[in-house]
């Protein structure tokens, strides 16, 4: 990871399938790499098939300003932590983990919505399907993505904002 903090221009990362890395070890790498040359410049992220059980902090992530793909499947993540609405995720994969919530921000926002394609969460153990959406947005995502997982309630009920979503997808 220490190389990696050097890199000044680095747009695109995989360090997917590195089960020999521990959840905390992986979480203090991301820490030490958003802090580093690159943090506010990577576009794609490529996590999947680690041992990752807690994102870093919100007031790291959200310098994390140009990042558009994460893909964090297939982890051990129990614990996330929101980017804030200044990220502008594109596509993000959190499938098949253990996720029990989804937080927001102070601003109500996980991450911000402008571009957002896929928001795909299945196979967790998410009971409340979380208030991070707005229907009247003038975007419309493309694919939100919530199958498997326990989901009996909309947080915030009467007042849940909805999904301007084309296809969402609540199976099983």
């Amino acid at each position: 990871m220490e190389m990696l903090t050097k890199l000044p221009e680095l747009q695109s990362l995989n360090i997917s399938n590195n089960r020999g890395i521990s959840g905390a070890q992986l979480k203090s790498d991301w820490e030490k790499f958003i802090d580093g040359n690159s943090g506010d410049k990577i576009q794609i992220l490529y996590m999947g098939y680690n041992n990752l059980i807690e994102f870093p902090k919100e007031e790291s992530l959200k310098k994390m300003v140009k990042l558009g793909l994460l893909d964090c499947t297939n982890n051990q993540i129990e614990k996330l932590h929101p980017f804030g609405k200044s990220v502008n995720l594109v596509k993000l994969y959190l499938d098949n983990n253990k996720i029990k919530e989804i937080p927001h921000a102070a601003d109500g926002f996980f991450c911000g919505y402008n571009d957002v394609e896929i928001f795909s969460c299945s196979g967790n153990q998410i009971t409340v399907f979380p208030n991070i959406f707005n229907a009247k947005s003038k975007y419309v995502m493309a694919s939100v993505d919530f199958s498997n997982n326990l989901i009996r309630e909309f947080e915030d009920g009467a007042n849940f904002r909805g999904v301007n979503v084309a296809n969402l997808n609540l199976s099983n």
